[in-house]
């Protein structure tokens, strides 16, 4: 072959090769882009040298879809403060969760943890975890107070910080007003009958030892017809609600309105009951330390409940194309327009089926 021709040859293989490659790599997607958002264990209290009874918790998704990514390297680091990690490394789950347990050193400052994508490190999430001491009351401003009256608790190893203290009344949680290191402005919970309770204080799983408080009615009731609802914001009413009705049944529904469908928040609801003097059985999720046990985890109920339709869904769709039926989507009804529309919906049984449920708007 002359040179020409075969230098000609050679570079027109070699512009084909650059295409083949060129072309492949578009078709190739790109790496996915990701974050990491923290799940539980964020803004936890411990003493020196404990280990904090909840895991730190890390969720990793993709940015676009939201998609929960499993086999992720993360890397865990303690960027200030001192402490422990029960790893340095470690990759995500099947529900794209990575954790770590922590032990506190010897030192008093706070402590910053970091979860990072090993890959691609500017996706990360941070943990805040503080080190004190148990907290303790000293005395009240006074030994009687009405429900909705506002008392001062002194004490010791108290927050400046208004959101980290916890004040409970027998269990019942008044809104913290101001605060200092020793010393607590705090509302008697406004649902509170007449009786004797103990007052305790805590940040995070420190709790004082209580202090005895007489307990005045203070005669805030919430009236509610039948149909009628009342929506209580935690960090607004601190879930205090005072019904009337002996023998009258109430629907109690917790909601939280979290992004991050992994997360879990331990909750109690607690009842009272006028003229008794101690509160009734709780109902509500232990902190995930408690629950955890040394058991494995697994998937999350909300997990298990979407996959559960996703396959009843898959199943239904299948046997009407196997049935030469044409499978459609049908529009979804338009929002209700104002309070009082009525729509019937088909609601999932216990038995598997659909039951027919009419329901009355309230809000729009």
């Amino acid at each position: 072959m002359d040179r020409r021709f075969r230098g000609i040859a050679v570079g027109v293989l070699g512009a084909l090769l650059l295409a083949a490659v060129s072309c492949g790599h578009d078709l190739v997607d790109p790496a996915p882009q990701l974050e990491v958002v923290v799940v539980g264990g964020d803004g936890q209290f411990g003493t020196v040298g404990q280990v904090l009874p909840d895991g730190l918790e890390a969720l990793v998704r993709r940015i676009d879809t939201g998609a929960h990514q499993k086999d992720v390297e993360v890397e865990w680091t303690v960027q200030s403060g001192d402490a422990v990690l029960s790893t340095s490394r470690m990759s995500s789950d099947v529900n794209g969760i990575v954790r770590a347990t922590v032990q506190l050193g010897q030192g008093r400052d706070t402590i910053l943890i970091r979860a990072a994508v090993a890959i691609e490190p500017a996706a990360a999430a941070t943990f805040l975890v503080y080190v004190a001491a148990r907290p303790s009351i000293d005395s009240l401003s006074t030994g009687y107070a009405r429900a909705g009256d506002t008392i001062t608790v002194s004490g010791a190893g108290f927050s400046a910080n208004t959101s980290q203290d916890v004040v409970l009344f027998s269990g019942i949680r008044g809104r913290v007003l101001s605060a200092t290191d020793d010393e607590l402005t705090v509302e008697v919970p406004p649902c509170l009958p007449s009786r004797d309770v103990d007052v305790t204080a805590q940040l995070g799983s420190l709790v004082s030892d209580g202090i005895s408080l007489a307990v005045g009615d203070g005669g805030h009731f919430t009236d509610l017809a039948l149909g009628d609802y009342v929506d209580v914001d935690e960090s607004g009413k601190l879930g205090c609600v005072r019904l009337r009705g002996a023998g009258a049944t109430y629907l109690v529904s917790v909601l939280s309105t979290s992004t991050v469908g992994a997360a879990r928040y331990p909750f109690v609801l607690r009842g009272v009951v006028d003229g008794g003097v101690a509160a009734s059985p709780s109902i509500g999720a232990p902190s995930r330390g408690d629950a955890r046990g040394d058991r494995a985890w697994g998937p999350s109920f909300p997990d298990l409940w979407e996959a559960s339709l996703r396959t009843r869904e898959a199943h239904l769709i299948r046997s009407r194309v196997d049935a030469g039926e044409r499978v459609g989507v049908e529009r979804a009804p338009e929002a209700p327009s104002s309070v009082g529309d009525r729509r019937s919906f088909k609601v999932l049984n216990k038995t598997n089926g659909f039951d027919d449920v009419s329901a009355v708007a309230r809000v729009v």
